[in-house]
């Protein structure tokens, strides 16, 4: 974003203005490991979103190899973390709330409250999700239909999409156990 506080250096044509330091503060640090549930496996590619205590988030990191996320340079504040992946998991809000396909609230998950240069280790077991999949046709002529919104909503209350392909099919993973409604 543009900086327009703080006080201003004047710069003339060709001239160098010097004596612009900064004395950083080292930050906090949030940093988790992310497996399967069911088998311990570290699970790399997921997403480690990092909200602030107004919900906005702010900060994001996809785990390695070894499922390890890590956020890092925090100001002292508190924290929510929550899970994305495509790879059919449930998402999850910390600590163990589920958060399917990110239509969690992130506020409503555990507190991270990091003072100074505090190291916080939020670790993650999702659990393997269910799939919806399915094919729009147009009625009459039976060609498929690209491009379509499929809106998926559950009898806890959260709702998800997914969009078709040009081949008329789409699929959502991710899903925990329960009952689905399609549109």
């Amino acid at each position: 974003p543009p900086v327009t506080t703080g006080t201003g250096v004047a710069v003339g044509t060709g001239a160098t203005q010097g004596g612009v330091s900064f004395g950083l503060v080292r930050g906090g640090t949030i940093t988790g490991t992310v497996t399967a549930s069911a088998s311990g496996a570290p699970l790399q590619g997921v997403t480690a979103w990092v909200y602030n205590s107004s919900g906005a988030a702010i900060a994001n990191a996809a785990t390695d190899a070894s499922g390890i996320y890590t956020v890092a340079g925090l100001p002292p504040a508190t924290y929510y973390v929550r899970t994305s992946n495509t790879s059919g998991y449930v998402d999850e809000l910390f600590d163990n709330i589920p958060c399917p396909a990110g239509t969690c609230t992130p506020t409503s998950g555990t507190a991270i409250v990091l003072a100074g240069n505090q190291v916080t280790n939020t670790s993650f077991a999702l659990e393997t999700g269910g799939t919806i999949t399915g094919t729009v046709t147009a009625a009459g002529s039976g060609a498929l239909i690209s491009g379509t919104t499929i809106y998926i909503s559950s009898t806890g209350g959260w709702a998800t999409t997914a969009t078709t392909d040009a081949s008329g099919h789409y699929s959502r993973a991710g899903l925990p156990a329960g009952t689905y409604y399609v549109k």
